[in-house]
């Protein structure tokens, strides 16, 4: 049967398994024929929800209804849905402060958001996770763990990535769940590379092991410019044949706002942010390597909501 609209489409093939009998198994991400992208894609957004350091519509947002409402517009706006908050420590420290995030993120829920991610650095910080979890609603809770530490830089390389290795490992082992329900175990890579002990192949398969999807670091200038920077690191997870979500990261810093460096601030501003995920798909579909692998593209995070709320308004 023809396509007769002009469009990019997901395919699904029925697999047989000698497992299910005569049975079809109908699994698009386990077919050797795929384009390894899911279906419903995730749209993600970095943000504090009560960032001290930040001034006017971007600082302590949970606490102002006035910010709140913004946040919620660009949102909608923007078809964000998925959230992954920052400063969470200082937050679940302070019972006024817990109860407006709560409301925060059960209005978020309400406007398009599916998930809400939780970043921590410390297993202290997920304990502190675990027992807000434990006193509140469906909307409220949180769906997955986000750590951000970066292994690879600093001098002792090797063992900094095994300290690493072994936080993912308690992190997953801790167990944080809401509602019987376990929560994704999700991590952020920088930068692969070998070191005495460890190939990065060998770190990009152990690390696939322990978690359920990997942020990949795709800082650029340009649109065209975001899948080649992260390649190498996705056929590190090709090679080590790891079965994992990949989602790029894209910064928003621009000339006038940013932590270290602009990024993509100002091609945001000029291009909007739907032309530079169209071209990392249709790379990302197209590559001969991560064809029929197991490492799919799960969506685009987009860092963060103060750099990105100032380029797209």
């Amino acid at each position: 049967m023809p396509f007769l609209i002009t469009a990019r489409y997901i395919i699904a093939f029925i697999c047989l398994s000698s497992a299910y009998g005569s049975k079809p198994e109908l699994d698009s991400r386990r077919c050797t024929t795929q384009l390894n992208i899911e279906p419903n894609m995730l749209r993600g957004l970095y943000m504090s929800p009560y960032d001290q350091t930040e001034s006017g519509v971007y600082g302590n947002i949970i606490v102002d209804q006035a910010k709140t409402d913004i946040l919620i517009n660009f949102i909608e706006k923007h078809s964000i849905n998925s959230l992954s908050l920052y400063d969470l420590r200082h937050i679940l420290s302070d019972p006024s402060l817990i109860e407006h995030l709560a409301h925060f993120i059960r209005r978020a829920r309400k406007h398009g958001v599916k998930e809400v991610i939780a970043i921590g650095s410390t297993i202290e910080s997920f304990y502190r996770i675990q027992n807000y979890l434990n006193t509140c609603n469906d909307d409220a809770g949180f769906n997955g763990l986000l750590t951000e530490i970066e292994f690879w830089a600093g001098p002792e390389h090797q063992q900094q990535y095994k300290k690493f290795v072994s936080f993912l490992d308690e992190m997953r082992s801790l167990g944080v769940q809401f509602n019987g329900k376990k929560l994704s175990i999700h991590a952020y890579l920088g930068w692969l590379k070998d070191s005495p002990g460890s190939s990065a192949t060998e770190k990009a398969r152990e690390i696939a092991r322990l978690v359920d999807r990997i942020y990949l670091h795709s800082y650029v200038r340009r649109g065209d410019q975001a899948f080649p920077k992260a390649k190498a690191r996705m056929y590190n997870l090709v090679e080590g044949n790891a079965n994992v979500d990949i989602v790029p990261i894209l910064s928003a810093e621009g000339p006038q706002h940013h932590s270290d460096m602009p990024f993509q601030g100002e091609y945001f501003r000029t291009n909007g942010i739907e032309t530079g995920e169209a071209m990392y798909r249709e790379e990302f579909a197209a590559d001969p390597v991560i064809a029929g692998s197991n490492v799919f593209l799960a969506g685009f995070q987009y860092y963060e909501y103060r750099y990105l709320g100032r380029c797209l308004g």
